[in-house]
C-alpha cells in the first residue's frame, strides 16, 4: 500500500481538534444571541425598512408588494409554496 507524499506531515493533533471544537461551541453561543437580536429588530421594523435598509441606490423608490391572491395563500397554507 502506498501513501501520498508528506502524508505523515499533514496529521492534525488531538489538541488542535479539541481546541477547535471548544472555539466553535463558544462562537456559536455568541452567534445565536446576536441572531436573535437581529431577528427581533427586523420583526419590529416596518416592511419598507426591512426591504430598503441596505439599499445603496439613492434613487431607489420603495413599492410595496401586492396582496397575495387566494391561490397563493392556499398553496402557502398547504405548504406547497
Amino acid at each position: 500500500m502506498m501513501f501520498p507524499p508528506s502524508f505523515l506531515h499533514n496529521r492534525v493533533s488531538a489538541h488542535y481538534i479539541e481546541i477547535n471544537n471548544i472555539f466553535f461551541t463558544e462562537m456559536l453561543k455568541k452567534y445565536i444571541v446576536a441572531r436573535k437580536e437581529i431577528l427581533n429588530e427586523r420583526d419590529a421594523a416596518s416592511e419598507e425598512e426591512q426591504r430598503t435598509r441596505y439599499a445603496t441606490n439613492s434613487n431607489y423608490i420603495f413599492e410595496p408588494l401586492k396582496v397575495d391572491t387566494t391561490t397563493i395563500r392556499r398553496l402557502r397554507d398547504d405548504g406547497h409554496f
